[in-house]
């Protein structure tokens, strides 16, 4: 399925300008650690 990467790529962005910045302090981009759970997650 080549197309689900870039759904779910589409969906983080949306998830990224509609949410308020989080307060707490992190790193600007996302480990890949980190986006294979929120990927995880979307699938489940």
């Amino acid at each position: 399925m080549p197309l689900f990467p870039h759904l779910a790529g589409l969906s983080l962005a949306g998830k990224a300008i509609t949410l308020p910045p989080a307060p707490r302090r992190t790193s600007p981009t996302l480990s890949r650690r980190e986006l294979r759970r929120l990927i995880a997650d979307m699938v489940d």
